[in-house]
């Protein structure tokens, strides 16, 4: 736990059995407090255990005794899993609208693809119809057939320009609100 505390740990490799004050399911529960992000591994010798990892959310889960293959595989699969969990994603939203993705900005090769991102940020989460996407995106236009499928392909434009950042299709947006 120390270590976690003190130093940014991705993931952590813990018997289910381990024995003194608290078990490996524990100190896992204890590890996800700690950094919610953290790649929890667990292994036992006893598949009556498996159950006790899943209620701690386990994301890999090995049976002892351990080969160099499956023990290769889930390094790596937990590897991309960190790095995953551990993208940031920043919206600046004052002046022009962009999104940075761990530092680097993201490159829409839509301008009405990152048009309905910024009006989906502002949003903060809330519903938006495809009424307003419309009023927002093409104020000039007819509310017709041809404007709805328009806004259809850009939508679908949208997921797959992020899906090339790795996105997974779901965010929490918070605004953080800087005063003078």
């Amino acid at each position: 736990l120390q270590c976690v505390r003190e130093r940014a740990v991705e993931a952590a490799f813990l018997d289910i059995c381990i024995h003194g004050c608290m078990d490996g399911v524990e100190l896992g529960k204890k590890l996800k407090e700690l950094n919610p992000q953290i790649v929890l591994i667990y292994t036992t010798g006893n598949a009556q255990y498996v159950d006790n990892a899943i209620d701690v959310e386990a994301d890999f889960y090995l049976m002892k005794p351990l080969n160099a293959a499956e023990l290769t595989f889930v390094v790596k699969k937990a590897n991309e899993l960190a790095l995953q969990r551990n993208k940031r994603i920043f919206a600046r939203t004052f002046g022009h609208f962009d999104l940075y993705i761990d530092g680097s900005p993201v490159m829409f090769r839509s301008a009405k693809a990152k048009e309905l991102l910024a009006l989906l940020v502002d949003r903060e989460g809330g519903t938006v119809t495809t009424d307003q996407i419309i009023g927002t995106l093409w104020e000039n236009r007819p509310n017709d057939e041809a404007t709805q499928s328009l806004c259809s392909k850009i939508g679908k434009t949208l997921i797959n320009e992020i899906k090339k950042y790795g996105s997974r299709g779901y965010y929490r947006v918070r605004k953080r609100h800087q005063t003078s």
